[in-house]
């Protein structure tokens, strides 16, 4: 099933599905989201669009001293990421991951286009552009659907992500 398909099935099925904003759709729960820490660790309960970008911005900007320090406050010891490329990365490919784009990215440029959440499920679209190492810009769009675990960090999250041409904020 390809992910916008499945990304229209997951929305269809949402009950009581509340709009905060127009770019950001959640399912209502009893808890706010916090932040408890310099790195921004989790509880568990609904995510903003603005707190999602602050995750997926911490993998690549900042110190590449403190990846470990952001990985272990951001994602569960249980961490996989899957790509429908076929990568899977666990938790410490996902420190040596942070490590490596803090390390080389040059610029991060980050869009939440759209957030729905359902309990500790999350399914995010948005888009990037960005200059990795030596190479050229390149706009992305990135598909993300994603479970938190007790704690409010990600645990299970799979990507997809293409090429576009432009990429607006």
């Amino acid at each position: 099933m390809n992910m916008p398909k499945m990304l229209r099935i997951l929305t269809h099925s949402l009950p009581s599905i509340e709009t905060r904003a127009p770019d950001v759709v959640t399912a209502p729960t009893t808890n706010k989201y916090q932040f408890n820490s310099r790195y921004k660790q989790m509880s568990q309960s609904n995510i903003t669009a603005e707190e999602f970008k602050q995750w997926l911005d911490g993998a690549f900007l900042g110190d590449p001293e403190d990846s470990r320090a952001y990985c272990e406050q951001t994602m569960s010891p249980n961490y996989l990421r899957f790509s429908a490329g076929g990568g899977r990365t666990d938790f410490e490919a996902a420190v040596a991951k942070v490590t490596l784009f803090r390390t080389i990215c040059r610029k991060w440029a980050l869009n939440v286009n759209f957030l729905v959440q359902e309990g500790n499920k999350i399914a995010v679209r948005c888009t990037v552009s960005m200059i990795m190492g030596e190479g050229e810009e390149q706009n992305m769009e990135l598909m993300f659907m994603a479970e938190r675990d007790a704690d409010g960090r990600y645990e299970n999250v799979w990507e997809l992500s293409k090429a576009i041409d432009e990429f607006t904020l």
